[in-house]
């Protein structure tokens, strides 16, 4: 964990758990409240820190505070793929444009990833089509990325295959593990 300037860091990840962090009030007489659109529902909380690392240094307590359970029935749990990844693509949008200087740069990175996230959930699934729109969204930032093309690919081919391909790959890394320990 980064503590510090970490709004590069947190843009990239958010490392925060909400149930975490303490926060001075004035800080948020400075910054704002959570955003309580209906848009940014998911990511509300990314959206804050993100706001407040914009302006004030992070300081960790490395220590383990609280335990966090997601369960079926959570907004995030809920929500719909689509849902997510625009309310996070829309972090991603006011964060940059509230700190251009620092995040611009950062922007593909952060939208590719996203999209490449949503894109394996979807995979795995078994949602292809909604899977395979995510890695050409994701491949528009980031083109050259093999990992999203093999995705991309067993989209196309169906499950039987893409479970297939899946196995062999699953048996060619147990054999190259087990070289490397002989």
């Amino acid at each position: 964990m980064q503590e510090g300037d970490v709004l590069k860091a947190l843009f990239m990840n958010n490392f925060i758990g909400s149930a975490t962090p303490l926060v001075r009030r004035s800080v948020f007489t400075q910054v704002g409240l959570f955003n309580e659109a209906h848009g940014a529902r998911i990511g509300e909380d990314w959206d804050m820190w993100l706001r407040i690392a914009s302006i004030y240094p992070l300081g960790i307590v490395y220590e383990k505070l609280a335990f966090q359970r997601l369960h079926h029935s959570s907004t995030f749990s809920s929500t719909s793929m689509e849902e997510k990844v625009k309310c996070l693509a829309g972090v991603i949008e006011r964060a940059v444009e509230r700190d251009a200087p620092r995040l611009a740069s950062l922007k593909a990175k952060a939208l590719a990833d996203v999209y490449y996230s949503a894109g394996v959930q979807s995979f795995k699934q078994g949602g292809y089509p909604q899977a395979r729109d995510y890695f050409l969204c994701e491949l528009k930032y980031r083109p050259l990325k093999i990992e999203s093309r093999i995705y991309w690919l067993m989209t196309k081919l169906g499950p039987i295959f893409s479970h297939l391909l899946i196995n062999v790959k699953r048996f060619l890394s147990g054999q190259s593990v087990r070289k490397q320990k002989k």
